[in-house]
């Protein structure tokens, strides 16, 4: 990710200050997964700058330890983990079984990744001072595709986002659930609340 291994080391130093920071502001069990994604891609920063000192000697490709330490966390646990955090997150109920799809989707696409880890092709090399990681088989971009959607559509779709569009519009579902207007007329929706839009 980063352009050298020294630029790895130095920001895996700076998010694991901040990771350490996070850890201390948890409150409950269930923070702690999402709590300790800071430190986790601190420790993945410091894993690519060992990669990068391998590719700095002059190797056009490289597997080894460092390699598949980084794709195991990226490939395997990360499309799991993110997800799962933000569903700890949730109250029971509705938004939490919401989550739940993207945990799902999350395990389907660690699971095809992992397989391509076990089966030992993979590689990094560098291209215009970024490295990329090869040997995802034959569906690397359909997984793809199902870890983009795991690992971005939670955070986006939870009923904890902190954009300023989704926390005002869980402010005006409050109190419209709250509205006695509302009940009388039995519906979800009512002036305050408006059109049911993508933020809600």
């Amino acid at each position: 990710m980063c352009f050298s291994a020294d630029a790895d080391f130095v920001s895996g130093a700076v998010i694991g200050v901040v990771g350490l920071a996070t850890l201390t502001k948890v409150e409950k069990p269930r923070e702690i997964p999402l709590a300790v994604l800071p430190l986790a891609f601190a420790l993945h920063q410091v894993i690519e700058g060992f990669v990068w000192q391998n590719l700095d000697q002059g190797n056009a490709r490289v597997g080894g330890v460092a390699v598949y330490l980084y794709v195991s966390f990226a490939w395997v646990v990360l499309p799991v983990l993110a997800p799962l955090a933000i569903m700890l997150l949730e109250p029971p109920g509705r938004d939490r079984r919401r989550m739940a799809v993207f945990v799902g989707l999350g395990m389907l696409a660690g699971a095809y990744l992992a397989s391509s880890v076990f089966a030992g092709d993979i590689s990094a090399h560098a291209v215009h001072h970024t490295i990329q990681y090869g040997g995802a088989g034959r569906l690397a971009n359909e997984a793809t595709v199902v870890y983009i959607v795991a690992t971005c559509g939670a955070p986006l779709l939870s009923s904890r986002a902190s954009g300023p569009s989704s926390g005002s519009a869980s402010r005006t579902r409050s109190r419209c659930s709250r509205s006695r207007s509302c009940r009388r007329r039995g519906s979800r929706r009512c002036g305050a609340c408006g059109p049911r839009s993508s933020a809600c």
